[in-house]
């Protein structure tokens, strides 16, 4: 496998475990086969955008059309009904590069929706203009789309609103919950600019996790294992994140400390920031 092939199948598959997650504030996501992820991004609580946000499409001599041109699609209807910007993100392997098209809510992104070349242009991304230079995750696209839309002002583009786990049944609810923390640390290990903002809610959702297992009937020894293997996990973030703020206030001695984790003898670790939770 080429290293071009290589890139391109790491992104298909973060983008499958993505598309599996329930429970973000700001967008949920939706799989359609492998190589297409929906994105559905809300705008800011109020209705309104903060910011005038505007995405520009592609240069007409390098639009490529999605596998699934926009009058093929069969929810069409339902998305131009709901108040919200709806993109694809498709990352198909001949085209070994992930593009973004918009499907919905194109007044939200400065577009007039009015042409079919409105629908199956692709669009300028920041970070897929530097996918030949670095590694480009799906959470760098979904978070730039996200902060575009959204605006959502000095706060976590992965911000979670758990009522989706609340309506599972209790072992769907556990593996969300799993799934969500080790999703979340896919982005903070990946020590970008997203790392920080990922930070609390990470760390609150190993602490649930952690407390949720004492809910079910799992044998002592399987139990121990699992608690043991979060709680080292939570220690080896919280001495990460004591590093990375310890360097932020060498670099700048009047920045306040941040506020990031309380620990216990029980291994139970939860920022300030969600203690209201």
């Amino acid at each position: 496998m080429s290293r071009k092939d290589k890139k391109m199948d790491i992104f298909v598959k973060q983008a499958f475990r993505l598309g599996a997650l329930r429970g973000f504030r700001h967008f949920q996501v939706e799989l359609r086969g492998r190589e297409e992820l929906i994105l559905t991004v809300w705008p800011n609580a109020r209705g309104r955008l903060s910011s005038t946000p505007k995405l520009a499409r592609m240069n007409t001599q390098d639009n490529l059309p999605p596998a699934s041109p926009y009058h093929r699609e069969a929810n069409r209807s339902q998305w131009e009904a709901v108040s919200a910007a709806v993109f694809l993100i498709g990352s198909y392997a001949h085209y070994a590069i992930p593009y973004v098209w918009v499907r919905a809510g194109h007044s939200l992104i400065g577009f007039s929706g009015s042409s079919e070349h409105d629908y199956d242009a692709p669009i300028k991304l920041h970070c897929t203009e530097l996918w030949a230079e670095q590694t480009v995750h799906v959470w760098d696209i979904v978070a730039e789309l996200v902060c575009t839309v959204a605006a959502p002002a000095q706060s976590n583009p992965f911000e979670l609103e758990l009522s989706p786990l609340e309506r599972m049944a209790p072992m769907d609810a556990l593996l969300m919950n799993g799934a969500l923390a080790a999703f979340l640390r896919e982005v903070y290990m990946a020590a970008s600019p997203l790392s920080s903002q990922v930070e609390s809610e990470l760390l609150y959702m190993l602490d649930r996790f952690t407390r949720a297992l004492h809910t079910f009937a799992i044998s002592p020894e399987v139990k121990s294992r699992l608690m043991l293997a979060v709680s080292s996990e939570m220690r080896q973030l919280s001495r990460k994140s004591s590093g990375r703020h310890s360097e932020r206030e060498e670099r700048s001695p009047e920045a306040p400390r941040h506020s990031s984790v309380i620990s216990t003898r029980q291994g139970t670790y939860l920022s300030p920031a969600r203690q209201g939770r």
